[in-house]
């Protein structure tokens, strides 16, 4: 879906939210209570079907490395600027099989 357009990409990531801000903060809200309170400075975090980052983007800056994986090349290619102020994020495309 999210090759057909940015605008059905987008649609499809904030179902749910009203605004790109919302949908951030879910994120971050999510991160404070399912992975930070796991995570330490010297951890590796994987993140699989990461999709824009959401989680990454709060998670990253609480370990050494984060890695994003997503199918969808697409997707990577607009978590890229989103996440592109935190160094210590790699981002990866997985093969569909």
């Amino acid at each position: 879906m999210a090759a057909r357009s940015a605008e059905e990409a987008r649609d499809a990531v904030l179902c749910g939210y009203r605004t790109e801000r919302a949908f951030d903060e879910a994120g971050r809200e999510d991160a404070r209570h399912l992975l930070l309170p796991f995570i330490s400075s010297h951890d590796t975090v994987l993140d699989v079907g990461c999709g824009l980052g959401r989680l990454l983007k709060w998670a990253a800056p609480a370990c050494r490395q984060a890695i994003g994986l997503d199918v969808s090349a697409e997707m990577l290619k607009r978590a890229k600027p989103r996440l592109a102020a935190l160094p210590n994020v790699r981002l990866k495309r997985l093969p569909l099989s």
